[in-house]
């Protein structure tokens, strides 16, 4: 039901592989065999992989076994944790579109052929610059889910956090100071997860909450954050840094408060700076290449592709 679907002209099709709490070595096998089984029954033309980790990289092994194609979206990237993993993935794929040049190079330098890579841009990007249009005004979506004005007024500035935790008195450690000169300031819409609203239960927080202008809100789905993300003067956020990608695409400034809450002052008076401006810096102009460079990928493989690894006699299928 998420508005957001509303811009594709395709039906999106959602398919839960069901691998529960799986890690590593057991993650990776139960992907491996439930994705092929996947693709023995769609039989894809293609297959587009985005992320990094050993579920990604189970799928992207899986076509390879098939000769499917593979497309990498935003490839080039290397986290610390991840970064063998995604470069695994990068060399399965056929195709590579990077965010920019600087993983194109990188790419080059791991040896991999400059003719499989190009610079597309950013794909969520894009993607925010096609939800546009379908943007909902953030004080019809404040009203929706139960925000009063007197809390989050969305014609005034306002602040979104998305800082989480499963502990309260970790979450209290990292806070503390950061509410302590907020001094109620500037509102502050906090989207939280489930685990975070209990840790903010445990610690009995809601009360001081109250009094620093500071709101709960349940983490929204796209839709809902890129309305609330792009009427908002900042965004305040930990080493997960979850829609700090949104905000640095509509140019909304982004800040990180870090686990112990050491730097609680510089973010407090980014925040003050925020609101003596009294709105954000605006959207960034967002080039959408991503589009045209997968469809023009695609307008390259022949529809029947896949027919030497099917039973003879079986139905030719392009999906």
């Amino acid at each position: 039901e998420d508005p957001a679907l509303e811009v594709f002209a395709a039906p999106a099709l959602e398919i839960c592989l069901n691998v529960g709490e799986a890690q590593g070595a057991e993650l990776l096998s139960q992907v491996l065999l439930r994705f092929d089984a996947q693709l023995a029954e769609l039989e894809p033309s293609a297959v587009a992989v985005i992320g990094e980790g050993p579920a990604t990289l189970a799928c992207a092994l899986a076509c390879a076994e098939r000769a499917i194609p593979v497309l990498r979206l935003d490839g080039g990237l290397r986290s610390t944790a991840r970064a063998s993993q995604s470069g695994l993935i990068d060399r399965l794929a056929d195709a590579i579109l990077t965010r920019s040049h600087a993983e194109n190079y990188l790419l080059a330098r791991e040896g991999i052929a400059p003719e499989r890579v190009q610079c597309a841009g950013s794909l969520f990007g894009a993607l925010v610059q096609r939800l546009d249009p379908a943007r909902a005004d953030a004080a019809t979506v404040l009203k929706r889910l139960g925000i009063a004005p007197s809390a989050v007024d969305a014609t005034r500035s306002f602040g979104v956090m998305t800082v989480s935790g499963r502990k309260g008195k970790a979450l209290v450690r990292q806070l503390d100071a950061f509410l302590a000169q907020l001094k109620g300031g500037m509102p502050m819409l906090w989207l939280v997860d489930r685990d975070t609203a209990e840790a903010v239960r445990t610690a009995a927080m809601e009360s001081r909450l109250e009094r620093q202008r500071v709101a709960l809100m349940p983490m929204p789905g796209l839709g809902d954050a890129l309305a609330l993300v792009s009427a908002a003067s900042l965004l305040v956020v930990d080493a997960a840094r979850s829609h700090a990608e949104l905000a640095s695409v509509l140019g909304v400034p982004v800040f990180e408060l870090l686990h112990d809450g050491s730097n609680a002052e510089e973010v407090v008076r980014a925040v003050a700076e925020a609101q003596a401006e009294g709105s954000n810096a605006g959207p960034a102009v967002v080039e959408d290449r991503v589009t045209g460079a997968v469809l023009e990928w695609l307008s390259t493989i022949p529809p029947s592709h896949t027919e030497d690894s099917r039973e003879a006699g079986s139905p030719s299928r392009t999906r």
